[in-house]
């Protein structure tokens, strides 16, 4: 749809927005006539998410999770999504927001019958109409499996391009060259996806260094005070929200799953950062040889 008469969409229904509400969020319902107005309110959504208070939050975690947002600024999103300058002519349309096998019913030969569980599905603009987590590999609900078969999907979808102009539409919106720009409209969709995507799809592809070397590295510079300040207050916000929780009976123990898999994830990262430093020297006695062996070609020609 346009917006030439000047309809507005009402901001998105989302299970993150409700939760929000219930801790305390109380902006009024936005309504939106530009995908510029829409990203905005989500990036408020999004700094809202992270500024809550959490049991337990080590620095590590919290320095994670401030680095991820300062990267992910507004500015920068804009600029990433193509919506640096408004524009009376951005489209919307209806998102579903849980594509699942278990939500499309399909017939004996695999053609789509229906499509159920709409609760939440919300008007976004055409920049934030995304294809499934699970199928391009995003999928958060899986913290190992990174299977992306959007390659396949995308080479489907061209071939049929022809058919009609729906499937052209289609094509053209998801034919993502930028590899920056889905993970992060994702996280701007679900602000609880922030950590895990922009480590796992951002981060590499902005830095060559470790994120363990690079991050607590950013906080220890000199311009960055105002954000080592903000830091220091969700720290210091995390354990009075844990030292309440505990006194009044409300703690959480972590699920036992969660607390191995976090295991798991800690010795990985160990046993990563040995095989980096074994990197590391193997490279640094390689250069030395490499002179050695140089700087012995240069006495025998001699």
């Amino acid at each position: 749809m346009n917006f030439k008469f000047g309809p507005k969409v009402v901001g998105a229904f989302s299970m993150r927005k409700n939760e929000l509400q219930v801790d305390g969020y109380t902006a009024p319902r936005f309504t939106a006539n530009t995908a510029k107005d829409f990203l905005g309110e989500q990036y408020n959504l999004l700094a809202y998410t992270w500024d809550l208070p959490s049991q337990e939050l080590s620095r590590e975690e919290a320095e994670r999770e401030e680095f991820a947002l300062h990267a992910l600024n507004l500015e920068e999103a804009q600029k990433t999504l193509g919506l640096e300058a408004d524009s009376s002519e951005d489209s919307f349309c209806l998102s579903h927001p849980d594509l699942r096998v278990d939500n499309i019913i399909v017939d004996d030969e695999l053609r789509i019958r229906g499509v159920i569980d709409w609760e939440f599905s919300a008007t976004v603009p055409r920049h934030a109409f995304l294809p499934p987590l699970w199928l391009t590999g995003h999928d958060a609900a899986s913290a190992v499996s990174k299977v992306n078969i959007s390659s396949e999907f995308k080479s489907v979808l061209w071939s049929r391009k022809q058919h009609s102009p729906s499937h052209s539409q289609l094509a053209q919106d998801w034919d993502f060259r930028d590899e920056l720009r889905l993970p992060m409209a994702h996280i701007f969709l679900d602000p609880s996806n922030l950590v895990l995507l922009f480590y796992r799809c951002i981060y590499p592809r902005l830095y060559d260094e470790s994120r363990d070397k690079v991050v607590p590295a950013f906080f220890q510079r000199p311009e960055n005070k105002e954000l080592q300040e903000r830091l220091e207050r969700r720290l210091h916000a995390s354990e009075r929200y844990t030292h309440y929780l505990k006194n009044n009976n409300l703690f959480e123990d972590e699920d036992p799953e969660w607390q191995q898999m976090r295991e798991w994830i800690a010795q990985t990262q160990g046993k990563l950062h040995q095989i980096r430093e074994w990197s590391d020297k193997t490279q640094d006695e390689l250069i030395r040889l490499d002179g050695e062996r140089a700087e012995q070609q240069a006495r025998e020609k001699l």
